[in-house]
């Protein structure tokens, strides 16, 4: 969903406990599930309240509503945070209502730049956001109805993943809850995100090895955005460090977890994740931390229609009130692990950072050299003043760089239509992809060709600039090929 750069993506997120297969070991407690209480969006019903709050983190005023159940309290308390993109409170009221009405209090408040709060969620980094929850948690430790060292996270998708780096920056964060986030770094979830989209959609691997190149680039472009040398400031994701990894947050956070996957979840790398957190808890976990797996359910286990499951909701809340009560957790119902592989490719699981070559600092000015290059060959094969030794020379380096730039300008049409590809949900029949090796084998010639027009130069009746449009083309035609070997387009299918 990274050809979301047009417009979304992704999500990610980290996870915390003692050891996985402590996660299923048998507890005292039992899940005990009970029917569900439906409430209106009301000031007051039934005894339970919901009053609008506002605080600010810096200079930005953010806007959301507390719930409260009925009774003396002090009431354990949750912090919603948000998903990936402008979400508002409204999405995530049926969760502040199951909460609620087994006995938690819920904060739900809108992002910033979203509904009644202020800055711009574009351009907010992920260290805004973390503020923008620990502010939120803060302002529920203050509340006369609320437990103060009983204040968790529960967030969904990227609120989960971004849950491990505030618990470990903040010691008033009292617990973890955490639906269908990754363990990974954003950039390894991105890249598995879209692979396996690619995938579905019958794509080549040679076309989803093209794209991982592109997310590559697209996530080094991080630098130059914040330095105001490349327009993408409206493109979120970017002021986000795609690198960073709730592996290296998960060893400083001292608080039970409970983290829920889903088995058929296309958007998070689960198996990885589970991995990861088994490796991690097995070291510093706490005991009462939770590993469960949805079966039969997929990314952030069917949104606000989780609420529904009377099996979700005692699970969540139970586990909540037996932490925060300092009571064992009870009996998980389903396993911590996957019981069947969903078929599901591991791209983009082994990259830690974008080497050197595929940054948009190599790229991108690599590209914009060829473009002008090409163009300025072709341009120079037509000045009568332009000696290059011969019709055949000047045919030679015109034709060269109006091929070159055409093939220049397919590839990156190919690229983009890779990116957007599951946004579109396109056709893996790439449109005119099929002249791309045919046109890419001919540029191999063309440079051999160039190479002989420039050793002919060398010695024929060329002036300064002839000889200089020759040498310039030969290099650039040269350095094509390596070029076009590194873009896939020299061999294999599409």
């Amino acid at each position: 969903m990274m050809r979301r750069i047009i417009g979304t993506v992704i999500v990610v997120f980290g996870m915390f406990a003692h050891s996985a297969r402590a996660a299923q070991a048998p507890s005292q407690g039992r899940l005990e599930v009970a029917p569900t209480t439906t409430l209106g969006v009301a000031s007051k019903s039934g005894g339970i309240a919901a009053r609008d709050l506002v605080f600010t983190n810096g200079n930005v005023r953010l806007a959301g509503t507390l719930f409260v159940p009925p009774g003396l309290g002090p009431f354990p308390a949750v912090v919603l945070m948000h998903g990936a993109g402008p979400e508002t409170r409204r999405p995530y009221v049926p969760d502040a209502r199951m909460l609620v009405s087994r006995g938690i209090a819920a904060f739900i408040f809108d992002k910033r730049g979203t509904g009644e709060s202020e800055g711009d969620w574009r351009r907010a980094s992920l260290d805004d956001l973390m503020e923008d929850g620990l502010a939120a948690v803060a302002l529920l430790r203050l509340q006369p109805e609320i437990a103060p060292g009983k204040v968790g996270l529960m967030g969904s998708s990227q609120g989960a993943w971004l849950a491990p780096f505030m618990a470990a920056r903040s010691e008033s964060v009292a617990f973890l809850v955490q639906i269908t986030g990754s363990a990974t770094p954003l950039a390894n979830q991105e890249m598995w995100d879209d692979g396996n989209s690619l995938h579905a959609l019958g794509f080549s691997d040679r076309a989803i090895e093209t794209e991982m190149k592109a997310l590559h680039l697209l996530f080094s472009t991080r630098e130059w955005v914040r330095r105001g040398l490349l327009p993408l400031g409206d493109l979120w994701f970017v002021h986000y460090d795609p690198f960073l990894d709730p592996a290296t947050a998960w060893p400083h956070v001292r608080v039970p977890a409970l983290v829920l996957f889903g088995e058929k979840d296309k958007t998070v790398p689960t198996q990885s994740s589970i991995e990861i957190l088994e490796r991690l808890w097995a070291r510093n976990g706490h005991p009462a931390s939770r590993i469960v797996v949805f079966p039969g359910r997929g990314h952030a286990l069917g949104g606000p229609s989780r609420n529904d499951d009377p099996v979700y909701a005692a699970l969540v809340t139970q586990w909540i009130k037996a932490v925060t009560e300092g009571r064992e957790p009870p009996t998980m119902p389903f396993p911590d692990h996957l019981a069947s592989s969903p078929g599901l490719h591991w791209y983009g699981m082994g990259a830690r950072t974008t080497p050197w070559y595929a940054t948009a600092s190599f790229q991108l000015p690599l590209m914009l050299m060829f473009a002008l290059s090409f163009v300025g060959a072709a341009m120079a094969s037509v000045l009568p003043w332009t000696k290059m030794g011969g019709c055949l020379s000047r045919w030679l380096v015109g034709v060269t760089g109006l091929h070159n730039a055409l093939l220049l300008a397919s590839l990156l049409w190919v690229i983009n239509y890779l990116l957007n590809a599951d946004a579109t949900d396109a056709v893996p029949a790439i449109p005119h992809v099929g002249i791309l090796l045919p046109m890419a084998w001919a540029a191999v010639a063309l440079a051999v060709g160039q190479a002989w027009l420039w050793w002919k130069t060398r010695a024929s009746a060329s002036n300064r600039l002839g000889r200089l449009a020759v040498s310039l083309s030969t290099l650039a035609s040269w350095a094509f090929v390596p070029f076009l070997a590194y873009w896939g387009v020299l061999g294999g299918r599409w």
